[in-house]
């Protein structure tokens, strides 16, 4: 059973492991595309857009033969009051019932003037119910509507949201009739949803709509993006799990071949053919595996699976046919391998010496190893010959090597010098001796350290993860962006402050999910930055809280040279110099426009770019300013008041706290999967220290029985199994130490094989703290060998030898 079990979690690992990026892939699609339901593509406006207004005829008298249904809203988030309550925001959609019903795939009754449909989630939360009048916002004045009908939270239309009718919405607007044809967003289902990017194409050189962003629902840039950095986390803890799923296997190994010795041995005795033997433990290992393989393949799908129900995702994730295959082919190829070797090794030893030798298999303790990998660990790390990623994959091979060895080491010389002891005990004969040269005990000790250094490690990602998104709250101290300012914002500003305390405010410029061009030879190197900001930066210090390489502040107040700054994790990336140049698009108005690198930001969120856009004198008059940054004081009549005024005009107030909480959830959501995967891989090595803990009481059950015979009391017994335990332990413990210390600080610059990067802090404290915690593991697992110890029956032992 024990073995049975390993062979099973070794399989789910493998497959976890591999299959990360799969399964990422599949949960971040559905995360962006289940919402729409059957919706392929949208079309809309973006802070480039010189119009917020689309008509939908052309669509439908020149492309209707791409699509089933094209359903224009105008939508906008507006302040809504019920009865006493004072206010909440909520999103508006305003349509046809009819556009309703294709976007949420839901049969729906008439919509008169003057009613509204509200989710059910909203309802709950404020107290609504049909027939309720709730206060809407349009054009700074209050408008009632009665809720004809509350529905339940399906697809867009969820959490805070209503509906109303939008020709009565735009007349009250533009005092127009008849729009039923303009929105700001129309959502489209195509016939062929591979037809996006065409589609995309063709509406990007459509006259009407070329000044508007036509884009895939569920986007496989973002979506490969998004995969990429997500998993480029678990690159090195993937790769160091994977090293303990061989550990583990060949952990296994040596103590059943314990048992095949006298089996191969009686047949060589009798004439029989090896060969025979050889194909007992293949069928025996083809038997095990029938059960193991399958169970451990539904092990992983599960956790994917239940991954993805905590994002709220229903739909199924498949493991894919590749990993699969690739995971059992790795599977049958190490077991197969190590039986094989293993097998070569017996045959060779003659019948009479199987039969009756049951010693345990002897090591040295590998003091040429320590040495040599030691030497190449310190040569490395003071030379740095290669490339940054090159330099840290060679700097934890030759650190693990070291530490794996080091463990060995330690046994070895720990156990000798125990059993030299003058006055002999119990422990110096026994286990002191265990300690020094059997290959079990030391195949176990490598098993519980390798364990305690992987435990350690999913626990310091998802530790990082968590305060990693709690410094990019901290970075932005600004409390509102009031963007899309198509006008003055610095007349909005004045407006402002006419009306309202605030702390601080500047006119900026703000565009969203701009495109760099990061080239600085032939290779293409292109790049997306979410923000792209530029404010003056004697101000900037008011509204964030970066750290700059120095002199990159004298650098934006430049108003001749065009400078930006990116973060030094996409320096890293691409292997940006200070004084490099990068081509951003900043829309289609400033298709290109060349920066000087004046720096690098300190921060691991490579999302956002400052620049001195704002300050050059060639800029001077072109109105880019598009956006009004705020710091609030303590006046709570701002938000509602900012809401109810410029929210109709399309100008989009971003309340930074509630865009970090939304963020944050979804962000949390993420790393609660990736915990998920994390926790999965933790308990399964706690299974797997216990499991080796057994594995083991097995393999020394018969000495144990055989000091049962001449003696040693319980007590005697489990006095020299707590030296034994406590000598693994504090030796295990140590060495995955040091290897934490050396695996953490490379964690970063390794993700650069995926060209990704993140800086990863080492903190000696924290360290320590999770290095115990998974060595009380340890402890705990060994409460179940002694158990075992101490219930063994002695004459049943000794009689089957």
């Amino acid at each position: 059973m024990v073995v049975f079990l390993t062979l099973t979690l070794s399989m789910t690992l493998t497959i976890l492991i591999l299959g990360m990026n799969n399964g990422f892939s599949q949960i971040f699609y559905h995360q962006l595309q289940d919402p729409y339901l059957n919706v392929d593509m949208t079309l809309t406006y973006d802070s480039n857009s010189e119009s917020r207004i689309l008509n939908k005829r052309g669509l439908t008298e020149r492309y209707s033969a791409y699509y089933r249904f094209a359903a224009c809203f105008f939508n906008y988030y507006s302040l809504i009051g019920s009865g006493d309550d004072p206010g909440y925001y909520a999103q508006v959609f305003s349509g046809a019932v009819i556009d309703l019903e294709n976007l949420i795939d839901t049969d729906l009754g008439v919509l008169n003037d003057g009613e509204m449909f509200v989710t059910r989630s909203m309802a709950d939360k404020h107290g609504l119910s049909e027939n309720d009048t709730v206060r809407l916002y349009v054009s700074g004045s209050e408008v009632p509507y009665r809720i004809k009908a509350i529905l339940p939270d399906r697809g867009l239309f969820a959490g805070e949201a209503v509906f109303v009718n939008k020709v009565e919405l735009l007349q009250r607007l533009f005092s127009l009739s008849g729009l039923s044809n303009l929105g700001n967003i129309v959502y489209i289902d195509l016939i062929d949803p591979a037809q996006a990017d065409t589609v995309s194409g063709l509406l990007s050189e459509d006259p009407d709509y070329s000044g508007f962003v036509a884009a895939p629902t569920a986007d496989p840039l973002v979506i490969k993006m998004i995969t990429k950095n997500t998993s480029a986390l678990f690159i090195g803890v993937g790769g160091i799990t994977l090293i303990a799923v061989l550990v583990v296997l060949n952990s296994v190994f040596p103590l059943l071949f314990q048992d095949f010795r006298q089996q191969i041995g009686i047949i060589k005795t009798l004439g029989g053919d090896h060969r025979f033997s050889l194909s007992i433990w293949l069928t025996q290992f083809l038997l095990m595996s029938m059960g193991a393989v399958p169970l451990g393949i539904y092990l992983a799908w599960a956790v994917f699976n239940q991954g993805a129900a905590i994002l709220g995702i229903q739909s199924v994730i498949r493991l894919g046919g590749a990993v699969v295959l690739v995971s059992l082919a790795a599977y049958l190829l190490f077991v197969g391998g190590e039986v094989l070797i293993r097998f070569r090794r017996l045959i060779r030893q003659s019948g009479v010496a199987l039969t009756y030798d049951h010693r345990h298999e002897w090591v040295r303790g590998g003091f040429i190893v320590l040495g040599v990998s030691g030497i190449l660990f310190v040569v490395q790390k003071l030379t740095e010959a290669f490339s940054e990623p090159v330099n840290a994959l060679l700097s934890m091979i030759f650190g693990i090597v070291f530490c794996f060895t080091l463990c060995d080491f330690l046994a070895s010389m720990i156990g000798a010098g125990l059993s030299r002891k003058k006055q002999k005990s119990l422990f110096g004969l026994f286990g002191a001796q265990n300690l020094r040269s059997n290959k079990i005990v030391r195949s176990s000790l490598r098993v519980a350290m390798i364990s305690i250094v992987v435990i350690a490690l999913n626990l310091t990602v998802r530790s990082f993860i968590e305060a990693d998104s709690m410094t990019l709250k901290n970075n932005v101290l600004a409390d509102y962006f009031l963007t899309n300012i198509v006008d003055d914002p610095v007349a909005v500003q004045t407006q402002i402050s006419a009306e309202y305390d605030v702390e601080a405010m500047q006119d900026a410029i703000i565009y969203r999910y701009i495109s760099m061009d990061l080239s600085q030879d032939e290779t293409p190197r292109r790049r997306r930055a979410v923000f792209f900001i530029s404010l003056p930066p004697e101000n900037m210090d008011a509204f964030f809280d970066y750290e700059f390489d120095s002199g990159v502040l004298e650098k934006l107040a430049d108003t001749q040279t065009p400078y930006i700054t990116v973060s030094e994790g996409v320096g890293k990336i691409y292997g940006l110099k200070v004084g490099d140049e990068v081509v951003v698009e900043l829309g289609r108005d400033n298709p290109q426009m060349t920066f000087i690198i004046a720096g690098f930001i300190h921060t691991n969120y490579h999302g956002i770019v400052f620049s001195n856009l704002y300050r050059l004198e060639a800029f001077a008059n072109a109105g880019m300013a598009n956006t009004v940054i705020i710091k609030n004081g303590d006046d709570e009549t701002l938000k509602p008041g900012l809401m109810a005024k410029y929210n109709a005009r399309l100008y989009y107030l971003v309340d930074f706290q509630e865009l970090f909480a939304e963020g944050m959830d979804e962000i949390f959501l993420v790393m609660d999967f990736m915990s998920l995967l994390a926790y999965s891989i933790v308990i399964g090595f706690v299974i797997v220290i216990i499991n080796n803990s057994l594995l083991l009481f097995y393999s020394l059950k018969n000495d144990y029985a055989k000091l049962k015979i001449l003696g040693l009391s319980p007590t005697g017994l489990a006095g020299q199994l707590g030296r034994e335990v406590l000598s693994i332990t504090i030796i295990a413990a140590f060495c995955s130490f040091l290897a934490l210390c050396v695996l953490i600080p490379h964690l970063g610059p390794l993700m650069l094989f995926a060209t990704f990067y993140k800086t990863i802090p080492w903190d000696a404290l924290s360290t320590g703290w999770r290095t115990l915690a998974a060595a009380g593991v340890l402890i705990f697992s060994y409460a179940f060998y002694l158990h075992r110890v101490l219930r063994l029956d002695p004459i049943t032992e000794i009689k089957t030898y």
